[in-house]
């Protein structure tokens, strides 16, 4: 999954040192820069064209080269398209709290066709500019339709393992237990539960029963918004009303994924009263559906008794 990050709808606007053209040549210096280590696999040129705070660390390093080659492989070498600098406080925060010289918009050629707009933002550190955020171009209306679907279905008294589906199909394997996935705060119990498609592809649930509503709903709240930087859809979740679901992009922590292109994830979170259930089904290609995670929510919601 993809790196995300918190979306900027207000601040951080530029300081009025530089000319939009000058911040619309420097991004598209650098993301030409970046685009070409991508494109060869060059995990530490492309590093070196980001912030400090929005380098991988050194352990994940073939793990996104492997993801680098799927994505050329998939889709052929990448170009830039158009890049234009955006009004004041639109565009991604930048990573580990630098302050945003600029923000931009920037469209990638995809076999010869544009891909819809991403947006990034530039920062100076040490005396140089660098790429330090990333977000699609629709993550703003996603993460604001995410937060205003979210409701409490009711509680439920099944214990949080038995609100797990057994299997979501024919085609997958059980994955041995999973490690918790740390929350703060503490959930009171905790259940996960994946199972592998092919070489990549797959799914997870999580379950938690946190100490109240409030805690539940919060953390509910907190899952759903998470992927919103890099998501490209809604997902309507009629198998669970008051759920809410989002696609989006698999390989987006390599900050060129074409929007439109897969891999994708799809990720329903629901609101059980004291508990929150978090589905997630990945490697998804290009052309595809929702039935999988719709089938699995509509599962959960059968477990629960709601």
């Amino acid at each position: 999954m993809g790196l995300v990050g918190a979306l900027l709808l207000l601040g951080c606007g530029r300081d009025g040192s530089t000319s939009a053209a000058s911040d619309g040549s420097t991004a598209e210096g650098l993301l030409r820069t970046y685009i070409a280590a991508v494109n060869s696999g060059d995990v530490a040129g492309a590093m070196s064209q980001r912030c400090r705070p929005a380098q991988i660390p050194e352990a994940d390093g073939a793990l996104w080269s492997d993801q680098a080659k799927r994505l050329i492989t998939a889709n052929g070498p990448l170009g830039l398209g158009p890049v234009r600098v955006l009004p004041a406080g639109q565009g991604p925060i930048p990573r580990g709290g630098l302050r945003a010289t600029a923000h931009f918009g920037f469209r990638l050629l995809v076999g010869g066709v544009l891909s819809p707009e991403a947006l990034g933002a530039l920062v100076d550190e040490d005396g140089r500019p660098r790429l330090c955020g990333y977000s699609t171009g629709v993550a703003g209306v996603v993460h604001d339709e995410l937060a205003g679907q979210l409701a409490d279905r009711g509680g439920t008294s099944t214990s949080v393992a038995d609100l797990l589906p057994d299997s979501p199909g024919a085609g997958y394997r059980r994955l041995p237990e999973l490690e918790p996935r740390t929350r703060a705060p503490v959930p009171v119990a905790q259940a996960s539960r994946g199972w592998q498609r092919g070489d990549h592809g797959g799914s997870r649930l999580d379950a938690y029963r946190f100490s109240s509503r409030t805690e539940a709903a919060a953390e509910a709240l907190r899952f759903a918004e998470d992927p919103a930087s890099d998501g490209v859809e809604r997902i309507e979740v009629p198998e669970a009303g008051g759920a809410v679901g989002i696609r989006f992009l698999a390989f987006a922590w390599i900050w060129v994924q074409p929007p439109a292109r897969g891999p994708f994830i799809d990720q329903v979170v629901i609101l059980m009263g004291d508990a929150t259930v978090v589905i997630a089904v990945s490697d998804l290609p290009t052309v595809s559906d929702h039935h999988e995670v719709l089938a699995l929510a509509a599962d959960v919601v059968r477990r629960a008794g709601s």
